[in-house]
């Protein structure tokens, strides 16, 4: 706030000239004086709301991943806390269904918050969501989890659309104040909450479920309804170690008795390889190729006429989508964004720049059927069997989403070949964090010393929170950056 002084200028000036043309009464001394015209108030708002989608992929071979990123995700939502974001966290599995078994249950987009712990097998054999086969993977739920659903009961919310409170199928932290109970932190619910399970479909359909996801935060009959906020910048992360296979139910018979993308028409059954040669095409005769991008085929094998002829749904489809929550946002507010990223098949470095994806047909014949293309990158966390190899392939389609959804010069794609996340997910926050615009005065300000070469503004700036208001401190610069003084969460800069 200032107090704008400005002297009376015309009046004196307009005395003086009277005065000097009468030359037979004396001059007298003008005495100038200062009135106050304005003292103005602005007030501003700072947006640090941001919701975020988890894609996580709940196939056969993301136990080691889920683990991960269970045991990382402080580093994470460390970055939000730094700014003291106010965010909310929904999860989603790849499984949209078994196109093999179209009657079969799946997730379709709906947000899962339950504790893995109660969702591990009652034998260790059989059942829960992390029995695959004769493989047991419940310590990606067991290595980092100890909370069960009765530990984390989710306590009831309001949202926007919806100002009855009810418990709500995410996380959320808003103005400090989550919907965890007391003395659980958004970290240790998630280690819970994260861990999916492998025994979703292996058509994994990253792409269908976040469409999925927030078409249904729309729809007043489901669970997700009000999760997308109007004033929240959206981030959309993906973690999957295959590529994406969001097909259309309409076209199920190339996964069927049509064997048009079949890597081995001999075969009883498909494999994944379906879900590459029906995406994506390549540059070049191979073995290496120049490139790869997506690409929309019908069921004969031929270019798609129109997207409704597409064995997979077209990227565009989930561009449009997000195209749409963008323009819907900033319509209100400019600064929004929605960001897409991806903890997938492309080379660890990826993100920094310099390092390429590799396109090449595997020299593993097996490899080769199972998948239709070798691996994006490669990694080892088995350390008893050093040959056990985790291979995670070139994520195309989603690296195209995330190409157009980047917030700065790169796109958000990370390796998801490494046996630590936490850089990862460190960098994942700082990038979302990095859109967390600070409130600012775009208000014209009186120069209180016109001899100084800067402006000299006078004013004071007074945070308030639920009805409180308490003087802002001035930042400090640390490492080059504005920062709040020891003991301080907010401060100003002019």
């Amino acid at each position: 706030m200032s107090r704008l002084s400005t002297p009376a200028l015309a009046l004196a000036a307009l005395a003086a000239l009277s005065l000097s043309a009468c030359l037979d009464h004396p001059v007298k001394q003008v005495e100038y004086e200062t009135v106050s015209v304005l003292e103005d108030i602005v007030e501003v708002y700072g947006n640090r709301n941001v919701d975020i989608l988890f894609v996580i992929d709940n196939s056969g071979s993301m136990a080691e991943e889920q683990a991960l990123l269970a045991k990382n995700f402080q580093a994470f939502i460390g970055e939000l806390d730094k700014v003291d974001a106010n965010y909310r966290i929904g999860i989603v599995t790849t499984d949209n269904g078994n196109p093999r078994n179209p009657g079969s249950k799946f997730d379709g987009g709906d947000f899962r918050l339950s504790s893995c712990l109660d969702r591990l097998s009652a034998d260790g054999v059989s059942g829960g969501d992390f029995i695959y086969g004769d493989f047991n993977a419940e310590f990606a739920c067991t290595d980092h989890c100890a909370l069960h659903d009765a530990d984390i009961a989710i306590r009831p919310t309001t949202t926007d659309v919806d100002r009855d409170e009810a418990p709500r199928p995410w996380l959320e932290s808003l103005y400090g104040v989550t919907n965890l109970p007391e003395a659980i932190s958004v970290a240790d619910a998630f280690q819970c909450f994260g861990p999916q399970g492998v025994t979703g479909s292996g058509f994994e359909s990253p792409l269908e479920s976040m469409y999925r996801a927030l078409d249904k935060a729309d729809d007043v009959g489901s669970a997700n309804h009000g999760f997308l906020r109007s004033s929240a910048h959206l981030a959309v992360v993906f973690i999957t170690d295959e590529v994406d296979c969001s097909f259309n139910p309409e076209h199920i018979e190339i996964f069927q008795d049509n064997k048009t993308f079949w890597s081995d028409p001999e075969l009883p059954l498909p494999t994944s390889a379906v879900c590459w040669n029906a995406g994506t095409k390549c540059e070049g005769p191979g073995p290496v190729y120049a490139g790869c991008e997506p690409a929309d085929y019908d069921v004969s094998g031929a270019a798609a006429a129109s997207a409704d002829d597409a064995v997979l749904y077209p990227v565009s489809r989930y561009a449009g989508l997000l195209e749409a929550i963008r323009g819907q946002k900033q319509a209100g507010d400019p600064s929004l964004q929605v960001m897409v990223a991806a903890i997938a098949g492309v080379p660890t470095g990826y993100e920094a720049g310099g390092v390429a994806i590799p396109y090449a047909e595997s020299a593993d014949p097996e490899d080769q059927r199972e998948y239709g293309i070798g691996p994006g990158c490669t990694f080892n966390l088995d350390d008893g069997d050093p040959s056990n190899d985790s291979l995670a392939r070139p994520p195309v389609r989603l690296r195209e989403l995330a190409e157009a959804f980047q917030v700065d010069e790169r796109p958000g794609l990370y390796s998801i070949c490494q046996d630590d996340y936490s850089g990862v997910l460190a960098d994942l926050g700082e990038r979302i964090k990095d859109q967390l615009q600070p409130a600012c005065v775009r208000a014209c300000v009186k120069d209180m010393d016109p001899k100084t070469p800067q402006i000299d503004p006078k004013c004071s700036v007074n945070e308030v929170l639920d009805g409180e208001s308490e003087a802002m401190a001035t930042c400090v610069v640390v490492d080059g950056e504005l920062a709040p003084p020891t003991g301080k969460t907010a401060c100003y800069s002019l």
